[in-house]
């Protein structure tokens, strides 16, 4: 299968934790995490 010039295959959905922001066709492949992006983040005070 070939694909049109121009098209890139990828997720699309800027809330996936694989999200491709050169992709202009959605392939499917998103992913998506259980926890809040914002878990990962070490706050000190």
């Amino acid at each position: 299968m070939k694909e049109v010039s121009g098209n890139v295959s990828g997720c699309t959905d800027p809330d996936a934790s694989n999200y491709n922001g050169v992709a202009t066709v959605d392939d499917g492949s998103c992913e998506y995490c259980d926890a809040p992006a914002d878990w990962d983040v070490i706050v000190t005070v």
